[in-house]
């Protein structure tokens, strides 16, 4: 629900961030009780007054905003580059784009509405979900370390044969790797968003709307719940589960089980009641 107060006729010109504004920018802002410049197209929590301006009130302004943009600015239209490589026996949905230099490997399937970057490699078998994105040089479904010495100290692998399964509404930076598991699946469930340079190890398991920012790391075997958020350069070490809800914070590692609703920070990562949300 939202509220229109003001200059009704006022058209929108552009968009710009608060400071950048002028006479016919859209903006959003949390919430303010100054005056906003004339003519500016004001999206707030707060009534304001304005001087031939418009202000939009809402209880979410950047939902609102976010939404506007979807509007004004609507995705291209799909496209599957002639410059993709992609096998005969994969399944492609309508609605889907590949960028140039992608390859698809044999019986991978891509969901409805699915975008793909450039240079994006879904390997044989893996399956992404409806709506979802894959952002340029991501690698969904390669093999990972899994290698062990012998009784002879040399080393040997176990082969990768599951796959990588990614839900509906899934979301994956750029220049990520999703490995494929080893015997059962590795697992992103509907609505996580991952960022750039983010590593999900063999047999992860990440739950429904789950934030995983650039630069973390979660290795083999992770269980993580839903609604778990991961900051920036996060580490979760293998066989790890973290409950519902966490947090882990900045640089954190993870090297013992999360109880739901943890709040985790530091290197070994410890509870830290204080920590704010990200």
């Amino acid at each position: 629900m939202s509220e229109t107060v003001g200059d009704l006729d006022m058209v929108v010109r552009s968009v710009a961030a608060p400071e950048n504004a002028t006479s016919g920018s859209l903006i959003f802002m949390q919430a303010c009780s100054a005056m906003i410049t004339p003519g500016v197209v004001v999206v707030t929590t707060d009534p304001l007054k304005t001087v031939g301006g418009c202000c939009i009130v809402t209880i979410d302004p950047r939902r609102w905003f976010a939404r506007a943009l979807e509007s004004l600015f609507p995705p291209d239209a799909p496209t599957i580059s002639e410059h993709a490589v992609i096998a005969k026996t994969a399944r492609i949905a309508t609605g889907v784009s590949v960028g140039p230099f992608c390859v698809i490997g044999e019986y991978a399937s891509i969901g409805e509405g699915t975008r793909i970057g450039s240079h994006v490699t879904i390997h044989d078998s893996c399956r992404i979900g409806s709506g979802c994105v894959v952002q340029d040089h991501t690698v969904i479904g390669s093999s990972g370390v899994a290698y062990y010495r012998d009784a002879g100290e040399e080393w040997f692998g176990l082969p990768h044969l599951g796959i990588a399964d990614l839900g509906d509404n899934v979301e994956v930076g750029a220049h990520c790797v999703v490995v494929r598991g080893i015997l059962n699946d590795t697992i992103i469930e509907s609505g996580t968003k991952i960022g750039n340079f983010v590593n999900i190890g063999h047999n992860a398991v990440i739950g429904k709307k789950c934030w995983i920012t650039s630069g973390a790391v979660i290795c083999g075997r992770v269980i993580m719940g839903e609604n778990v958020l991961v900051a920036a350069n996060a580490s979760v070490r293998d066989k790890i589960a973290v409950g519902a809800r966490s947090r882990i914070g900045l640089g954190a590692v993870v090297t013992k089980d999360l109880p739901a609703d943890s709040k985790i920070f530091g290197n070994p990562g410890r509870p830290l009641r204080t920590m704010g949300s990200f």
